[in-house]
């Protein structure tokens, strides 16, 4: 595994390759696709995992809170993933992309100030149904049980990532993209 983090330090474990760095910087998906390779052969899987959540009424974001956001949420995805899925393309077409999004996605409330987060990991959810290249899910934190959401056949149809039946909210919140190789 190669983990990657701005102030990551280097592990002792044979089996983990840290690539210290900013993911929203260019260089650092080179280290990470480099790192990679020369450590496990090829690149299987990219987890997106990267985030940052700013709770702010939209009116009161600043353009440095909107910079910060976007940078780790979105042009760290775009960066890294394309990196990652040209070299599982190059490497025979085979691989997997994971984007761990947010359940303010699908089930937005006003409750919680997230515009930023709605705005830039809506955006993952819907690259990620709409990836042609490389198998891709993404990924939500379960929202509290107190407040699941009815599951209709419109929703499980729509691959809605809690609706395992109709009516009933399940454990796995995956979405994935239905043209995907």
């Amino acid at each position: 595994m190669v983990a990657n983090s701005r102030s990551i330090a280097p592990s002792a474990d044979p089996g983990v390759a840290a690539v210290a760095g900013d993911i929203a910087e260019p260089a650092t998906a080179d280290r990470i696709v480099a790192t990679t390779v020369e450590r496990f052969g090829r690149v299987d899987t990219l987890i997106n995992n990267a985030g940052v959540f700013v709770a702010k009424p939209f009116t009161e974001y600043t353009v440095a809170d909107y910079e910060l956001v976007t940078a780790a949420n979105l042009t760290g995805f775009f960066i890294i993933t394309q990196r990652a899925i040209a070299r599982m393309l190059a490497e025979g077409g085979r691989g997997h992309v994971v984007n761990v999004t947010t359940t303010l996605v699908e089930h937005a409330s006003s409750k919680v100030p997230a515009g930023l987060a709605a705005l830039t990991k809506g955006g993952l959810a819907a690259v990620t149904r709409s990836n042609t290249h490389i198998a891709a899910s993404a990924s939500t934190p379960s929202p509290p049980a107190s407040s699941p959401p009815q599951c209709t056949p419109t929703t499980t149809r729509k691959l809605s990532p809690r609706c395992t039946r109709w009516g009933e909210w399940g454990p796995s919140p995956t979405l994935s993209s239905e043209s995907a190789t």
